[in-house]
Formats: C-alpha cells, structure tokens, sequence
C-alpha cells in the first residue's frame, strides 16, 4: 500500500470518528432550545391550553419577583463596592446581610415557582412532573466559562 492511500485511509477513519462524536454530542444535548425551559416544561408535562395558560401567569410573577429581587441586588453591590472606593467600610456587614436576604427570596421564589406548576399537573402528569425535578439543576445552570 502506497504512503497516500494510508493517509487517506486514516484522514477518513477520523472524519468518521469526529463526525460520530459531533452527532453523540447534540443527540444528547437535553438543554432546551428555542422559549429555552418554558417550552421545555409545558412539552415535558405535556401541559393543555388551560395549563399552559395557568402556567403562563406564574412565569409572570416569577419573572417579576426575580427581576426585582436582582435588580435590588445590583443597587446594593453598588453601594457595597463603593464603600472601598470611598474608604468608608463600616456598613459593609449589613450590605451583604440585605443581599443574603434578596438571595433568599429568590430562592423562596423559584421553590414556589415549582410548586406551583405542580399544582397546575394532573395526576396522570405527576411522575413526568417528578422526573423534571430531577432535571433542574441541568435545566437553570449554566456551565462554566472556561478562562
């Protein structure tokens, strides 16, 4: 066998196996694509129209808890962070004690967010309800940037 078929042979065996691995890689990408977990939800519970429309109204009130509760957040890190700007440190502990505070009722929040969806299941929709729960975490993170 001449030198050229060989390298051909192998650059063929690795677009193969490249391309074999680029197709595993997005099979089991399960991050939801498009409305992102929302749309996930409602097709991973298989939601009605009623459904959709009651889950469609917690979103809102989530969304407005969340976004409040942050943009609060980012008010106080300003205020935190300028206090090393101005050398002024003494309010730094009850700084950080407010953004514990908002961090907690973020959390309350997205607790409450999903307990409300499971109120919003049937019966029959519980166990796909429960597997969802297990998926969270998966769902809402974001991978690490790498540096």
């Amino acid at each position: 066998m001449s030198k050229i078929k060989i390298l051909m042979t192998i650059i063929l065996l690795l677009l193969l196996i490249n391309g074999s691995l680029v197709f595993l890689l997005m099979s089991h990408n399960k991050r939801p694509h498009g409305d992102g977990p929302k749309r996930y939800i409602i097709e991973k519970l298989h939601f009605d129209d009623q459904q959709i429309q009651a889950y469609e109204i917690s979103i809102k009130e989530h969304r407005r808890v969340i976004s409040d509760c942050d943009s609060r957040i980012l008010n106080i890190k300003n205020q935190l962070y300028l206090e090393l700007q101005t050398g002024q440190t003494q309010a730094h502990d009850s700084l950080i004690a407010e953004i514990n505070k908002l961090q907690f009722t973020i959390e309350t929040a997205h607790y409450r967010h999903f307990a409300d969806i499971k109120r919003i299941c049937t019966p029959k929709q519980l166990p796909a309800y429960n597997q969802l729960l297990l998926e969270l975490t998966s769902l809402f993170t974001h991978p690490p940037k790498k540096r």
